[in-house]
């Protein structure tokens, strides 16, 4: 009695094995985590723009809103009706501030606060991507045994029978006559022979089994487990830079706004000589301003203002004059609720003139 020992099953999960895309399953987590880090990158950049910024017309140093002609999809400039050029304001970011007013030293002040410095910023980072992979690869096959099969077998390996019938059937009949002899020594006979109903039949059949008859199973199966790791990442190093010269921008600010101005009190030689005076605007929003639709400085008339605005030199840090002449001036700003009086005053025996006040002699 003998086995027959199959290597298919060994053979079939070495190539299964082979088989498994490895690369694939190693790879493909490793890019979804890419991907999901660029997500979260970006994720963190639409936070900044949509939280800590918003749009606002771009303005010269006058004040004077930028604009740039509008364009069509090729490029060319878009025309009204009249054919002229159609401008629009020119956008650029500016930071949100979070304002509001509490009392400080006895007196109502505002603070105003970038939005930016007061919220956290997402900053979420992947740090350790663990992946945990297992095959499972199962194979399997079975061999019936050789019964009363030998080595010198024709059919070694198989069980074979056969089967034979025969039907043979046969009949036989003869008839004659015999004469004797007659003296003249001549023989006479008469003889007939008649073969009937002369027939064979034969069948055979013949069956072979295989005793090596073999059955083989096999299956693969493999899990894989990722764990992602993330958490907040520390602030870039621009970031950390750009947050802190937002939080060096928190300032405590008059809520009606602030004027910055050289001195209240000019003097002048004579009646005839002018005084040089410059100011500048901070607004309730902690702005600087020099513009004209901001603040504006006339004479005063009795208690009233009069005239026009004198302050005709106007940039981007002050807005000044060196017309003043002796008397009494109104600073104002736009909607009069900060003023502040300028008062030109003649002093004789002052040789140093120049609309410089008494304390700096």
């Amino acid at each position: 009695m003998e086995k027959i020992i199959s290597t298919a099953p060994s053979s079939v999960a070495t190539s299964a094995l082979r088989a498994i895309p490895f690369e694939n399953i190693i790879g493909g987590p490793l890019e979804a985590c890419v991907k999901a880090q660029r997500i979260a990158a970006q994720t963190t950049v639409d936070f900044i723009r949509e939280v800590g910024l918003e749009d606002v017309p771009a303005r010269k140093p006058d004040g004077t809103i930028v604009t740039a002609p509008r364009l069509d999809r090729y490029g060319n400039p878009v025309k009204d009706s009249k054919g002229n050029v159609i401008e629009d304001p020119v956008m650029e970011k500016k930071a949100v501030y979070v304002c509001f007013q509490f009392i400080q030293g006895g007196r109502l002040v505002r603070l105003n606060v970038p939005m930016l410095s007061i919220v956290p910023i997402p900053y979420i980072a992947i740090n350790t991507i663990d992946i945990n992979f297992k095959a499972n690869i199962k194979a399997q096959a079975s061999a019936t045994d050789q019964d009363a099969i030998t080595e010198t077998d024709e059919h070694k390996g198989s069980n074979y029978s056969s089967h034979y019938d025969r039907d043979t059937s046969r009949s036989y009949s003869r008839s004659g006559h015999w004469w004797n002899k007659s003296r003249s020594g001549v023989n006479s006979s008469s003889y007939s022979s008649n073969y009937s109903n002369n027939s064979m039949q034969a069948s055979i059949s013949s069956k072979k089994d295989s005793v090596g008859t073999r059955e083989s199973k096999y299956s693969v199966e493999y899990t894989m487990d990722v764990a992602v790791h993330a958490s907040q990442d520390s602030m870039p190093a621009g970031m950390a830079k750009v947050l802190e010269l937002i939080g060096n921008a928190m300032d405590v600010c008059n809520p009606e706004g602030e004027f910055l101005i050289s001195n209240n009190i000019l003097i002048v030689p004579n009646n005839t000589a002018k005084a040089s005076f410059e100011a500048a605007y901070k607004t309730p929003e902690g702005l600087l301003s020099t513009r004209k639709e901001d603040f504006w400085l006339k004479k005063l008339d009795g208690d009233k203002p009069s005239g026009e605005d004198l302050l005709k030199t106007r940039n981007k840090n002050r807005a000044m004059t060196e017309d003043l002449t002796a008397g009494n001036y109104l600073l104002s700003n736009a909607d009069g609720t900060l003023t502040e009086t300028i008062q030109v005053v003649v002093v004789a025996d002052n040789s140093t003139g120049g609309g410089k006040s008494p304390e700096s002699k």
